[in-house]
């Protein structure tokens, strides 16, 4: 591959090429640079070579760079806030599903505010089997298990809506730079919408579809420029109205996404009432 830039690194001095372009999708193996690179995840050095080990997305800065899946289920992080599904029930906690191949497990002290006799109280009155509720991680054992909490702004159970699925790895782009994206999806669709950064989306509205419609579209075309005005567009034309999100620029750079976790200011109304 053509070389097609050349950096001096801040730190050392030292000359560093690489061989790629920011967003490039790469191979397991390819060669992405030499020299004195910082590695991010997705990334392996053989002498001074720095490699790609998945299939993936380039995200390079400065000195820095890391591949990002394109696939590939969701590994826990602390602090990510994440949809669970609860699976399991215990005396003293509950074990959630959280789209991963490692599990979550929430104590009732970090489940609940009110004190709860264990002795005489059913814990499933507060979260059953099914259950579906936005949790943050606080800690993430050696065996990859997320230790959680219900204990901040934010986080509450779902009701109502549905819950959609998505490569957990597209998460920031259907959020956008500073939330950009998924508001412009609440404010198009007029529905409320959470995105768990472990791939799951709950959505609640009378144009529910469409707003699924929207973020299976933006998983699709995730590696692709110009994906915000392109998703600005298929709204527009969907629904007829226009978006107050101002179009870019031609030939603008498309900015690159942050992985930024999706916040509702309240925790839901229940719909349980009006149905």
């Amino acid at each position: 591959m053509q070389e097609i830039a050349e950096i001096k690194t801040k730190t050392k001095g030292e000359k560093m090429t690489l061989k790629i372009k920011n967003r490039d999708i790469v191979v397991p193996g390819e060669l992405l640079g030499t020299g004195d690179l910082l590695l991010g995840e997705g990334t392996y050095k053989r002498g001074k070579n720095v490699h790609s080990n998945i299939l993936g997305l380039v995200d390079s800065k400065e000195n820095f760079i890391k591949v990002i899946a394109l696939n590939g289920r969701y590994i826990p992080k602390p602090k990510d806030v994440v949809i669970g599904v609860v699976k399991d029930i215990s005396f003293s906690h509950w074990s959630l599903d959280l789209n991963s191949a490692y599990g979550g497990v929430l104590t009732v002290a970090n489940g609940t505010d009110y004190f709860v006799n264990l002795d005489d109280e059913d814990i499933s009155k507060i979260y059953g089997i099914g259950d579906a509720i936005v949790a943050k991680i606080l800690n993430v054992s050696k065996a990859m298990n997320a230790g959680l909490t219900m204990k901040d702004r934010g986080l509450y159970k779902l009701s109502g809506g549905r819950i959609i699925t998505i490569t957990s790895t597209k998460v920031p782009r259907v959020i956008g730079r500073k939330g950009t994206m998924v508001q412009m999806i609440k404010d198009m669709t007029g529905c409320k919408i959470t995105v768990g950064q472990n791939g799951r989306v709950w959505i609640s509205g009378d144009n529910e579809e469409l707003a699924v419609e929207a973020i299976k579209l933006i998983e699709s075309k995730a590696h692709t420029p110009g994906l915000t005005e392109n998703i600005r567009k298929f709204l527009e034309k969907s629904t007829g109205n226009k978006s107050s999100l101002k179009p870019k620029p031609v030939g603008s750079k498309e900015p690159e996404a942050e992985s930024v976790e999706s916040k509702e200011p309240e925790a839901e109304e229940s719909k349980e009432a009006e149905e």
